[in-house]
């Protein structure tokens, strides 16, 4: 259980993203991984897919695996191994209130807010 490895382009484009998940191991599943499980179908919805993913996908995934090793315990690696298995299999995974859609509009919010998107 760990967070799962970026492709190489994306932390060569923005390596100061991926300072706390650099440093651990990589693993196979996260909390990121199972939230984002649909990523393709979210950014088939955007007009510029590669942007989306740079400036809202890949922060919001990275922010869940920051928060989620930053309270790391064997307790919450048990949660995330059910959760993929959940994941798999067809069932709600344990933090299924958790929506990806919403936190992708969360985070073009605060841009907006900003004033950098």
């Amino acid at each position: 259980v760990g967070p799962r490895p970026e492709v190489r382009e994306w932390v060569e484009r923005c390596p100061e993203q991926f300072n706390v998940t650099l440093r651990v191991r990589p693993g196979l599943t996260d909390p990121a991984s199972i939230v984002f499980r649909n990523e393709q179908v979210l950014l088939a919805g955007f007009d510029d897919p590669e942007g989306a993913y740079q400036n809202l996908v890949l922060p919001a995934k990275l922010e869940l695996s920051t928060q989620y090793l930053n309270s790391r315990t064997l307790r919450s690696d048990l949660v995330v191994l059910w959760a993929t298995f959940c994941a798999i299999v067809g069932l709600p995974p344990p933090w299924s209130h958790i929506d990806a859609s919403a936190l992708l509009q969360a985070r073009r919010d605060r841009l907006d807010a900003e004033g950098r998107r």
